[in-house]
Formats: C-alpha cells, structure tokens, sequence
C-alpha cells in the first residue's frame, strides 16, 4: 500500500511539473522557418536564419536587448504548462512631456502555448507603469 501511494505521488508531482515541449519547425509570418529544440522544462533554442537564442526559463531576470534609448530584461518561466516571458523595459532618456505615461510600455507579457494542431500560439500582453494593459495581441505560426 505505501509503495503505491509513493508510486501515485510521484506521478501527480512529475504530472503537475510538466511543461509543453515546443520542440519542431515553424514559420513565422514572413514564411521564414526556425527550429525549436528544447531541454526539458530548463530550456528553450531557437535557431533561425538570423542566428541562435536560448532561453533559460528558470524566472530570472537578464538583459536580452539594450541600446542607447532603451533596455530590456526578460524572465521566462514555466506557468503549468505554458511558457511565460515577462519583459520590464527600462528608458534611459527622458520621454517627451506631450507622451501620456499611461501609454508608455513598461512591461511586455508573452505566453507560448501549442494549439491542438501542434502550431505555436503566442498571446502579448503589453503593460504600462500601472500594469494596465495597453496592447493585446495573438499571433499564431504554423508547424510544419
């Protein structure tokens, strides 16, 4: 009896910690291709004819793009079973007094899902200072 109640255990903790693999071949919207490859639920490449980009989604913050204007740090993370990528941008000059603050990007929000035909769904969410969403959007590539 306790070796089946460990055994059932296991199962639902391993069930509870699975992540959506999202390994395969994709095109993106200018009907361009890349290769997802995934380990696990640790990480996440993409290779693509603009180069290779791996995802670490272990929830820590890193600087994934920065210019002169702007700088960008990005968390993913596994949320059940979809992927979540929560983006903070940061200005590094000052914005025009004429911008409304709420319509300024704080945060970029997107979460990766697989449709039951196996295409990649991704759902943005962008987000100002006040986390009030200020732009949604869906966009969906084909698996081939």
């Amino acid at each position: 009896m306790k070796l089946l109640l460990a055994l059932s255990f296991s199962l639902f903790a391993s069930a509870s910690m699975a992540c959506t693999d999202f390994s395969g071949t994709y095109r993106d919207e200018s009907s361009a291709t890349y290769n997802v490859s995934q380990s696990g639920c640790a990480t996440v490449t993409v290779n693509s004819s603009e180069g290779t980009e791996t995802i670490i989604a272990d929830g820590q913050y890193r600087v994934t793009s920065e210019d002169e204007q702007v700088r960008v740090t990005s968390a993913a993370t596994f949320v059940g079973a979809n992927l979540t990528i929560d983006g903070i941008v940061e200005y590094k000059v000052t914005l025009p007094p004429q911008v409304p603050a709420d319509k300024i990007p704080a945060r970029v929000v997107t979460i990766y899902t697989l449709d039951s035909a196996g295409n990649l769904v991704m759902n943005l969410s962008v987000l100002n200072s006040s986390n009030q969403v200020i732009a949604q959007g869906t966009m969906t590539q084909q698996r081939i």
